[in-house]
Formats: structure tokens, sequence, C-alpha cells
């Protein structure tokens, strides 16, 4: 369901008193919550979701869903190219 407040803000998926100008719930853990489509084709640009585990893990894939890129634990680590990463900063080859 799509709420527009009376200060435009946008609440997606249940969301009745969004706090923000685009405020979206997920349905449930490891799910994609944020989906770009190339309006030509429909093939996924890009997603965004969340991770299965509930722990504030935020992951960013490219394509359909398969290719991660980015990740983001709740420990505030990054990890690109790798969905654990150990360090502040983990890059993956």
């Amino acid at each position: 369901a799509l709420y527009i407040d009376g200060s435009q803000h946008v609440g997606i998926g249940g969301i009745t008193n969004p706090s923000v100008p685009l405020d979206i719930a997920s349905s449930s853990l490891g799910s994609t919550v944020f989906n770009v489509r190339n309006q030509a084709n429909g093939a996924t640009i890009f997603q965004i979701g969340n991770a299965s585990s509930g722990d504030g893990t935020f992951t960013v894939f490219a394509g359909n869903g398969t290719s991660q890129k980015l990740t983001f634990d709740s420990n505030g680590n990054l990890g690109l190219g790798t969905n654990c990463p150990n360090y502040r900063l983990n890059v993956r080859e």
C-alpha cells in the first residue's frame, strides 16, 4: 500500500505515519526492499535488501539480486564484493 501524508511524506508497505520523506517497511527478513528496473526491458538494475538474520545488515545487489556488491553490517563494517565484512572496510577482488 502507498500512503502520502499532508507533509508529502510517503509510506510504503503498511506505513501510514511516515516520519521521513520516504518510509518503506519490508514484510519479511531477507527480502528486497527497493528495486530499480530498466523501463525498456524490465531488467533489474539494482536492488537493496535486508539480511535474513535480522541483525540490521543492509545489502546492495547488482542485476537480478544474485550479485552482492555492497554490505553494511550491524557493526558498521563495509564489505565490497563480500557479504561478511570482517573489517571497517573489507574489499574482495
